[in-house]
């Protein structure tokens, strides 16, 4: 798609999946798909020297995340320097305070100082746009680009000739959320958890070349959100774009930018806990209508919500907003 015909080239910074799965996973699959359709993308990892990465790969975009413990790991005097002779755009993701971040007054103060370009975040650009906090940012001058969640399918796709010989899945870091919803589940029923702060995990390691597999023999793949992505149409989280394009009947929370995103045949939303187990009990008395279902969710996902269709209109929005296009060249 963009292969030979634009000058762009990004380096993205990466946790390790220790320290965050949920970066490790965000950021690997923006690169892979950046990749794929023909835009040069490097990744910088946690421990790789920033000059040499710069010199080495001359890239036009750095990507990173606006936490301190990303922004630590990068040399800024060699992007100061670097930026001196050629052209780089340094993006940060645009978060509030309210996200478990220092106050963002500061944080745009250091921007101003370390020559950050733009800011870029995973939410929905209504929500966004509509929020107070996010103001701020606008306020400042700086370009803001939207780049939603979506399904990698280099590794979330469905694999046949597995037997759904466990009657759920979930693959997430344990949060409190989860207890009410799943409790009776996990009680009464055979099934897989895996994910940081669950107590019978005590070597978590982040795995997507397993993880299809793990879905293809679940009947019902589950999933819970936050209180945040719960009450704010901001979001829904990677997991339910996963689940759908690995072609697993999808048992899933009522978060509020859902109904925009699925049709409502296509999941199972729960609207609470008890009715979440009420569902739960409906797919297992009636696998073949989850089948139907599971279908349409994953034709939804390939054909709007791959990380492929982030990464295009990623690219779309990098060269249409005319302070980042300057010196951009698209054929």
């Amino acid at each position: 798609m963009y292969a030979a015909r634009t000058d762009e080239r990004i380096l993205i910074q990466v946790p390790p999946p220790a320290y965050s799965p949920a970066g490790y996973s965000l950021f690997t699959n923006l690169a892979e798909s950046l990749d794929f359709i023909g835009v040069p993308t490097q990744i910088l990892g946690w421990d790789d020297d920033t000059a040499t990465s710069l010199d080495s790969f001359s890239p036009t975009v750095l990507l990173t995340s606006d936490h301190h413990s990303y922004l630590a790991k990068i040399d800024w005097t060699a992007i100061t320097r670097y930026k001196t002779a050629k052209r780089l755009r340094v993006g940060l993701t645009a978060s509030l305070a309210e996200y478990d971040n220092t106050p963002l007054p500061e944080r745009l103060a250091w921007s101003a100082k370390n020559g950050v370009d733009f800011y870029y975040t995973f939410r929905d650009e209504g929500y966004v746009t509509t929020r107070d906090g996010y103001q701020q940012f606008f306020e400042a001058g700086y370009p803001m680009l939207y780049l939603p969640f979506g399904a990698n399918i280099l590794h979330y796709y469905p694999v046949a000739g597995f037997e759904r010989d466990l009657d759920y899945a979930i693959i997430a870091t344990r949060k409190s959320e989860h207890i009410s919803y799943l409790k009776y589940i996990a009680r009464q029923h055979i099934g897989f958890i895996d994910g940081p702060g669950w107590k019978h995990v005590r070597d978590f390691r982040f795995n997507r070349a397993r993880d299809r597999y793990i879905y293809a023999r679940a009947k019902v793949g589950l999933n819970v959100h936050l209180p945040e992505q719960i009450d704010w149409a901001c979001e829904v989280n990677e997991r339910t774009y996963q689940l759908a394009a690995c072609g697993v009947p999808q048992l899933i929370d009522h978060p509020k930018l859902l109904d925009s995103l699925f049709s409502q045949s296509s999941l199972y939303v729960a609207s609470g806990p008890a009715h979440y187990l009420h569902l739960f009990k409906n797919i297992m008395d009636q696998p073949e209508e989850a089948v139907q279902r599971a279908l349409l969710a994953q034709q939804e996902v390939f054909s709007r919500h791959t990380t492929f269709h982030r990464a295009d209109s990623f690219m779309r929005q990098l060269v249409g907003t005319p302070w980042l296009a300057r010196h951009t060249h698209l054929e």
